[in-house]
């Protein structure tokens, strides 16, 4: 028996994840705030890929790639969406992008590494244009 998961679930998720990031960000808690807004992005570039781009409401779990890798979900969005992205974010969303693409993995464990980018600007920016487009 394959478990569903509907729509409507990730992208309650990615604006709880959202709002999270919100509230930290107001208490100046850097990481946990890069954190959750990683999880969000995440989160509705799945809703994107998964759901929006191919018109359905229901998808089995097996079918959603359990990846962290943003840059790779972004890569797998319909061009128009991907435009609508960069018309959005600016002309070096994806060389920024690069830099963060991981850091969801890296961030939670950054004392394990010489050296981190931590782009939480960027990254509560991306989030917000992603929840736009996902919640209009």
């Amino acid at each position: 028996m394959d478990i569903e998961i509907n729509d409507y679930e990730i992208l309650d998720r990615a604006n709880q994840f959202r709002d999270a990031a919100d509230i930290l960000k107001q208490s100046n808690k850097l990481i946990p705030t890069e954190l959750n807004a990683c999880l969000a992005c995440e989160l509705y570039l799945k809703y994107l890929v998964y759901f929006k781009k191919d018109h359905v409401d229901k998808k089995p779990v097996a079918h959603l790639k359990r990846v962290h890798d943003l840059k790779a979900l972004y890569g797998e969005c319909d061009d128009n969406t991907k435009i609508e992205i960069k018309k959005k974010m600016g002309m070096d969303f994806e060389d920024k992008l690069e830099n963060v693409k991981e850091n969801f993995k890296i961030v939670r464990y950054d004392y394990e590494f010489e050296k981190v980018v931590y782009s939480p600007g960027f990254l509560i920016n991306f989030m917000n244009v992603l929840s736009e487009m996902c919640n209009s």
